[in-house]
């Protein structure tokens, strides 16, 4: 009864907070692992005037791939500086835990604060690191296209469309 237990609710508010942090993480990683895998599709698959449906499928059967499958190709491929590549093999251990592990190894966080901010300073890395591996995959990426004849003008105009989109600007 929560008559008789008064931490049910201290013990439900941390348990919001972490599954929505882990929520956050698990959105931060997959997007990382759309990012990756339009980069190797690019960098290893695409061909000049394949047009971009061929490509488009070229990325969602790329995407279907476990992301240590992408990264394994990337790293074969030498697509990645070494120090880069071995921050994403870091992350994919930590997203791996996150997905496969964290509920297990984490029973505690609900019971305790000390635990519970442990968690949340993990998953906050895991987010962060992310991130950092996004922007650094999108300046490679760019780079490779600018080297490639597309213009940056083009680029950022394609940039704003997407944002667009992602906002909501251009539902009717």
């Amino acid at each position: 009864m929560l008559e008789s237990d008064p931490d049910h609710y201290l013990r439900e508010a941390r348990l919001g907070v972490i599954t929505q942090r882990v929520g956050f993480v698990v959105w931060q990683l997959q997007e990382l692992e759309g990012i990756a895998a339009q980069f190797l599709v690019l960098r290893t698959k695409a061909k000049k005037g394949m047009g971009v449906d061929a490509g488009q499928a070229l990325v969602r059967k790329a995407e279907n791939r476990t992301f240590g499958v992408t990264l394994r190709e990337i790293s074969e491929a030498k697509l990645f500086e070494p120090e880069l590549q071995a921050k994403f093999e870091s992350l994919l251990s930590e997203r791996n835990w996150v997905v496969h592990k964290s509920r297990a190894s984490s029973r505690s966080v609900i019971y305790s604060d000390l635990a519970a901010n442990m968690l949340l300073d993990r998953l906050d890395k895991i987010a962060a690191h992310s991130l950092e591996l996004m922007r650094a995959v999108s300046t490679l990426t760019e780079s490779f296209v600018i080297q490639h004849g597309v213009s940056k003008q083009f680029i950022d105009r394609e940039s704003e469309k997407t944002l667009a989109k992602w906002h909501g600007d251009d539902l009717p």
